[in-house]
């Protein structure tokens, strides 16, 4: 149990880092985009999703967090894309919960999903024994 414990804990601080760079760069980039050189919202925002994803991957790789295995790890993305629109709808469009409160359950909820998932679909580098 304290390697299982060990092994996650390392394993959660390494992505729970990636992901806070790679928010802070996403918040940064579009708003440098859109605000600064004027360039369309969604041409903005797509690249900067685009590198965003990319970013995480080649991080996630080089700390030794994932294999590198791109379908699995763009199959996860876009899965988690999906279900952030579905259940961000179905929070405020249909349980009629504030947005504000909707986004940060659903946000919050899909980071510790996505994690779940990079174990799940085997994308989570083994440990050396």
């Amino acid at each position: 149990m304290k390697t299982f414990l060990k092994k996650h804990t390392i394993n959660f601080s390494k992505y729970t880092l990636v992901g806070g760079l790679a928010t802070l760069f996403n918040i940064f980039f579009v708003w440098l985009l859109i605000d600064v050189f004027n360039i369309v919202t969604a041409v903005a925002s797509g690249a900067v999703v685009l590198c965003v994803i990319l970013f995480k991957f080649y991080s996630y790789i080089s700390i030794g967090l994932i294999k590198n295995n791109p379908l699995k790890f763009i199959f996860i993305q876009i899965l988690s894309g999906v279900l952030n629109v579905f259940l961000t709808w179905v929070f405020i469009d249909i349980f009629l919960i504030p947005t504000v409160i909707s986004t940060i359950v659903v946000v919050g909820g899909l980071f510790l999903a996505r994690y779940v998932f990079f174990n799940i679909f085997g994308l989570m580098k083994d440990e050396k024994k």
